[in-house]
């Protein structure tokens, strides 16, 4: 506060044009316009120091364009990257940027309702996430593995492995598997929960000068309400396939993770993280992969009859709850089907919905047999192969194999080694880049 004449000025604004003031005379609080001739201006009306650098926006517009440089919104922005980088760095600095969003529906493995980002929203994801992750992975435990680095599902279900074989001693006693599946949980989710969480990490954590900006930039990403403002892409009728509990458009404004935002992949990983540390502080051999948890025990009854709605006491504090119909109990014997893969005592097999996804993927790329889809091809099968290859599925792996045309041989060639398809010499990519262009 700073004092002209018989008045003391405070730093706060009233509104856009005053600022308060006290009289010094007679103790009365007042506003008063702020662009006056007084010998003393409001702290308020100095420019506040920007800790955030245009050099930092287009480092994580670089980062954010990555794997999109295809996408009509970021081939729009990239025309006047500079010019729309700066635009972006004014927006923030003066607290008015505004993001946009657009709708789809997926419809495999099931009908799904995501939301996308325009590339400058994208952006201030992508620098949340260059500034939050690091800290994020401090805090979380090493037992839940989505949107982590150097973990997956693979690892996951590797830890799943090596639970059962702890617990069971070798495979010489008895114990349980319960794997728990929670309900809606993206349109279920608390936001004021999750924004006060990743504000706390932020607040203790970061030592950033830019954390001002940085919380501000989570209000924007986490309150960004996109059922207000996007339009859809898909028609409305696609709609009709998604149960209204698990549509943002039926939530009230405060409640629902945008499927589709680098933002909340984060915060939902990060929103059950206090589960995870009670659940371990039990001792119990336990999983987690975004809201699908597994539990591996030596005493059922007890888990069943006091953990379990412990735990869904903890769930409902946090705005979740169990899907009670896929919660699953049996003993490793019988095996669990654990994110994609059916988990046995001395083999994993690749489930078979993936499997007849591959086969049907195989039926469809019959019907477009030539040079021009061979890349195509090699992405969309190898993906498949790739799965079956990494568990006991070199018999799944064949099955996709036989589903194709005896044409495809033209062009490519099964390595059985490596389990993948190749394309032959002639058809390379480097050969084909030489042959379309009429290159030597």
């Amino acid at each position: 506060m700073l004092k002209d004449g018989s008045n003391f000025w405070s730093c706060c604004r009233y509104n856009s044009n005053n600022a308060w003031n006290a009289n010094g005379n007679n103790g009365f609080f007042n506003n008063n316009n702020m662009y006056n001739s007084n010998g003393c201006r409001p702290l308020s009306n100095y420019q506040r120091s920007r800790m955030i650098t245009i050099d930092d926006i287009i480092g994580a517009y670089k980062v954010a364009r990555r794997n999109k440089r295809k996408s009509a919104d970021q081939v729009e922005f990239e025309l006047h990257w500079e010019a729309n980088c700066l635009r972006l760095y004014e927006d923030i600095v003066s607290r008015s940027f505004r993001p946009t969003a657009y709708t789809f529906v997926t419809d495999y493995p099931k009908p799904r309702e995501v939301f996308a980002s325009d590339m400058a929203t994208r952006v201030l994801h992508h620098y949340l996430d260059i500034r939050l992750r690091p800290l994020l992975e401090k805090r979380m435990s090493s037992h839940t593995y989505n949107n982590r680095v150097d973990m997956g599902q693979a690892a996951c279900q590797n830890a799943l492995i090596n639970d059962i074989y702890e617990v069971s001693r070798g495979f010489t006693r008895d114990a349980w598997i319960v794997k728990v599946d929670l309900s809606g949980c993206f349109p279920n989710i608390n936001q004021d929960i999750a924004y006060r969480q990743l504000v706390s990490v932020i607040l203790e954590d970061y030592e950033g000068e830019d954390k001002d900006e940085l919380i501000y930039m989570l209000q924007v990403c986490v309150f960004s309400y996109p059922t207000h403002h996007c339009y859809r892409k898909s028609p409305i009728s696609k709609w009709a396939a998604i149960k209204p509990e698990k549509s943002l458009f039926n939530k009230p404004d405060g409640i629902g993770a945008a499927i589709g935002h680098l933002i909340w992949q984060n915060a939902v990983n990060y929103y059950f993280h206090e589960i995870d540390e009670w659940v371990l502080s039990l001792g119990i051999n336990y999983e987690r992969f975004v809201d699908d948890m597994v539990f591996v025990v030596d005493n059922k009854t007890a888990f069943l009859s006091y953990i379990l709605p412990e735990l869904r006491r903890r769930l409902a504090t946090l705005g979740a709850a169990m899907n009670e119909s896929k919660t699953y109990c049996q003993h490793y014997t019988k095996g669990v089907e654990w994110l994609g893969c059916h988990i046995k005592m001395d083999r994993i097999y690749v489930n078979h919905r993936i499997v007849g996804r591959g086969i049907n993927k195989a039926h469809r790329m019959n019907h477009h047999v030539s040079a021009r889809h061979v890349e195509h091809l090699l992405s969309s099968i190898n993906s498949y192969l790739g799965v079956c290859k990494n568990v006991n599925g070199f018999n799944q792996a064949m099955r996709i194999i036989r589903a194709m045309s005896d044409k495809w041989w033209k062009y490519v060639a099964f390595n059985r080694r490596r389990v993948c398809l190749q394309a032959v010499p002639a058809y390379s990519y480097r050969n084909r880049i030489i042959h379309q262009f009429n290159l030597k």
